[in-house]
């Protein structure tokens, strides 16, 4: 799906909405796989649940 989960977490942890936008934060699915597979254990899929909703607001603007 060409995702770079590590970048979008990072976006999403400074609230950074145009920008996990641009790397398409919206086409994640939310397996958990990144999650799960995370050396240092980051949230990336609590990350990404947060930012979907301030990314379709900033959208429908």
């Amino acid at each position: 799906m060409l995702l770079y989960p590590n970048q979008i977490s990072i976006y999403c942890e400074a609230s950074m909405v145009e920008e996990a936008d641009q790397w398409n934060t919206m086409d994640c699915i939310e397996c958990g796989i990144c999650a799960y597979v995370c050396p240092s254990k980051r949230p990336i899929t609590q990350l990404v649940q947060s930012m979907k909703p301030l990314i379709q607001e900033m959208v429908s603007k």
